[in-house]
């Protein structure tokens, strides 16, 4: 995305949502644009659109979408059905790494396997839990974007048997060992 792609999103948006940009000071519009700028440098501005206008078409709150939005947006668009499952995984992540230190290993047993292999490894919940306090919006964009990029090809890679899933057997019962600990 360039400045001339930010300037015809944030448009877009005014035109969405004239009540918001109706008495928007230079300075926040200058921001607006800066921040889309910087959040989606490295995305095609045709992505950008497609999770701004499927945002649009959702929304009830009345408000312009945060980059955050945007983005979970953007992947809801481009495959409605398919990234569903990406996008309750990142739910998952995020809730669990709301859980109490010591059981962040078992909240780690919980997701969903290509979720697992997509993170590494359970301390990285901790990490995660990091990223979310230091800094949340680099968490709720780059952070998220990594991860459901991650997500997708692991899923990618177990469909087509790279990277085969556990057997069930042998899941559960690393799971018993993992929680009974």
């Amino acid at each position: 995305m360039n400045r001339d792609d930010a300037l015809k999103a944030v448009a877009y948006m005014r035109s969405a949502y004239p009540a918001y940009f109706k008495n928007l000071p230079k300075e926040e519009y200058a921001g607006i644009i800066n921040g889309l700028l910087e959040a989606f440098r490295d995305d095609p501005a045709a992505d950008v659109a497609l999770g701004i206008k499927t945002y649009i078409g959702a929304d009830r709150s009345g408000l312009p979408p945060s980059n955050g939005e945007i983005i979970y947006h953007m992947y809801r668009g481009k495959d409605p059905g398919g990234n569903k499952a990406a996008l309750e995984a990142w739910d998952i992540v995020k809730r669990a790494i709301r859980v109490p230190r010591g059981q962040m290993g078992a909240a780690f047993g919980i997701l969903p396997e290509a979720a697992q292999r997509a993170l590494g490894a359970p301390d990285r919940l901790q990490g995660l839990l990091a990223w979310a306090r230091s800094d949340p919006e680099k968490f709720e964009t780059q952070i998220q974007r990594d991860f459901l990029q991650a997500y997708g090809e692991m899923v990618r890679r177990m469909a087509t048997g790279k990277q085969r899933p556990a057997e069930p057997k042998a899941r559960l019962q690393d799971l018993r060992e993992r929680l009974s600990k």
